[in-house]
């Protein structure tokens, strides 16, 4: 636990240096004796009174919702207090991007308490979190107490999708065949085990881990939908409007429930129209980078594919 004074303590601390000055220096003793002893247990309350509240007192990301850069990511936590006692007026940090935002004021938790909290205006990317600060200065405002709780967690930032009126007439989103690949699925996830899930999906080494049947998630490549062909091979602010481009296909086959699959250099990725997981595709194009001219061309599309080039990002700007 780390502990400093507040502006207002430091204030408060000259001043009772000034009483005590006064009780020796004036002829008033017993009226500035019972002012610095008033002080004295104020403050020593005050101190006291925020470590307690600080003691034992931790924090979990429990969920955090990607969200296009620059926006909200909404999140929860969940507050863990010492069996018994409560925690009051905190504020909680994160240590993510390089620096240390806020991300939720608490003004009263018991242990278990779900807070809403919120990550503001990240860059596109996939951040890691590595540390949540839990800081009080109840009661009285006069120190300050924070405990450091590592966590492990990511916010992913996506490219905010372009709006539908200004993606060029050719890159706009529009029914088409997948490449064939008969029977071939792809493994989507991992989630718990519902009514009617077959046995052969289920993930025996997780089922071990967790304690509890965990199945995997599926989806069939192929059959009807769009086929998106991404070339990266451009320069950074093509690249961005590439992206959003990419962005707004993906959320408009989710929304209508069709089939995508999106490929670029390195990258295979299918949404499927039964069950629409769009996470692993936005984490993708969160953490995309543009390639050199002479990088290797991504695969080639099927007959009537997407396919989001520079010149295509070029033309979007300038609608």
């Amino acid at each position: 636990m780390r502990l400093w004074p507040t502006s207002l303590g430091a204030k408060g601390a000259l001043f009772f240096a000034a009483v005590v000055l006064l009780f020796f220096a004036t002829p008033y003793s017993n009226l500035f004796f019972l002012l610095t002893s008033f002080l004295a247990v104020l403050g020593v309350l005050g101190g006291l009174g925020t470590i307690k509240n600080a003691h034992g007192l931790g924090a979990t990301l429990v969920t955090v919702e990607p969200a296009a850069a620059g926006g909200t990511h909404q999140a929860t936590l969940r507050i863990s207090v010492q069996k018994g006692r409560r925690a009051f007026a905190v504020r909680v940090f994160a240590d993510v991007a390089g620096t240390c935002a806020p991300i939720a004021e608490v003004p009263f938790a018991e242990d278990g308490t779900l807070v809403n909290a919120r990550f503001e205006d990240l860059p596109r990317g996939v951040h890691r979190v590595t540390a949540l600060r839990l800081r009080t200065r109840y009661p009285f405002g006069i120190l300050t107490a924070e405990r450091k709780v590592a966590v492990d967690a990511e916010v992913v930032a996506y490219p905010a999708p372009t709006p539908t009126e200004q993606a060029p007439r050719h890159a706009r989103a529009g029914a088409g065949q997948m490449p064939p690949s008969g029977d071939e699925e792809s493994l989507a996830g991992l989630r718990e085990w519902r009514g009617g899930d077959s046995l052969r999906n289920v993930h025996w080494k997780a089922t071990a881990r967790a304690g509890h049947p965990i199945v995997k998630e599926l989806e069939r490549l192929g059959g009807d939908g769009q086929d998106l062909v991404l070339d990266r091979r451009m320069t950074g602010d093509e690249l961005e409007r590439a992206l959003s481009m990419a962005a707004r296909h993906v959320f408009d086959a989710a929304e209508t429930r069709q089939a995508l699959r999106l490929r670029s250099q390195d990258a295979d990725l299918s949404l499927d129209q039964n069950r629409p997981q769009t996470a692993p595709l936005l984490r993708w194009l969160a953490q995309a980078n543009a390639l050199p001219a002479d990088a290797p061309p991504p695969p080639s599309g099927s007959q009537g594919c997407t396919a989001i080039t520079g010149r295509i990002a070029t033309e979007a700007a300038r609608v």
